[in-house]
């Protein structure tokens, strides 16, 4: 059988399905809708995940959901480690806020662990391949693979620097890092270095290279920018709740955004 690979990628996805069927003749399930659209684009046969779910999936998810979902309501009222200072007027505050999302999360999730199991029992499963696995799908996708047999590679996604994202507590089998500073960055952040590989990023490395004095210039043009000025980039994620730094410290964005503001502000008097 032609071995099977889960794609948890949008961005980029085309890339890297192009590049892997270059080396062997490899099928595709897509987990998430654009990654389909994308490669559908691309012209590279696929299936997307959501057309493995079945009818039957959805009434065993169902049927389940319930009796699970008040186990699961249990466990975390009578879990003494999530609640330091419990108390009935917390709780009930808390329970209808979360029984809201659990009910609707709880069924995704077990549809995504059947087709996990589908692909599994129907194709030469041997793969997931993710950016990333942190969001509710993914991480259900790879712990699914994990109880299967299934190996899995999560793929730096973004450099690090300073304060380490979220992304700390990896979940999947494989971590494959930009390089010996990103890896050290992660080992730091616990991870254990015999799950960490380096393998560079082909398409960033380019840009290491040292810039000649054409390439300011050729710059400059393109954004109307003047040449003579000096040139500052500001990339912070968009996203501070995925940042550990922000979760740990209320207020760490703004302080940081501030901080940014009044660097530009003093190079501006220059």
């Amino acid at each position: 059988m032609i071995p099977t690979i889960l794609l948890c990628h949008i961005r980029g996805i085309e890339d890297l399905a192009a590049s892997l069927l270059k080396r062997a003749e490899v099928r595709f399930v897509t987990l998430h809708q654009p990654g389909s659209v994308l490669l559908e684009r691309a012209g590279i046969p696929h299936t997307p995940f959501d057309a493995l779910v079945t009818d039957a999936m959805m009434r065993n998810a169902l049927d389940q959901a319930q009796p699970r979902l008040k186990l699961l309501v249990d466990a975390l009222r009578n879990a003494p480690a999530y609640w330091p200072h419990p108390n009935i007027a917390t709780w009930k505050v808390l329970a209808p806020r979360m029984l809201g999302v659990l009910q609707r999360d709880l069924i995704e999730q077990m549809v995504v662990v059947d087709v996990m199991k589908r692909i599994a029992s129907e194709h030469a499963f041997k793969l997931v391949i993710s950016p990333e696995d942190v969001t509710r799908d993914t991480r259900t996708a790879v712990l699914a693979a994990r109880s299967l047999g299934i190996p899995s590679l999560h793929i730096l996604h973004g450099v690090n620097s300073g304060a380490i994202a979220v992304h700390a507590s990896v979940v999947a089998d494989r971590l494959a890092v930009y390089s010996e500073h990103t890896r050290a960055h992660y080992v730091a952040n616990g991870v254990s270095p015999d799950r960490i590989a380096v393998t560079g990023n082909p398409a960033w490395d380019v840009f290491a290279q040292p810039p000649g004095p054409e390439h300011k210039t050729r710059f400059c043009t393109y954004l109307d920018l003047d040449p003579s000025h000096p040139i500052l980039v500001y990339a912070m994620t968009s996203v501070p709740a995925l940042s550990a730094a922000c979760i740990a410290r209320q207020g760490f964005p703004v302080r940081i955004t501030e901080a940014a503001i009044q660097a530009f502000a003093s190079l501006a008097t220059r």
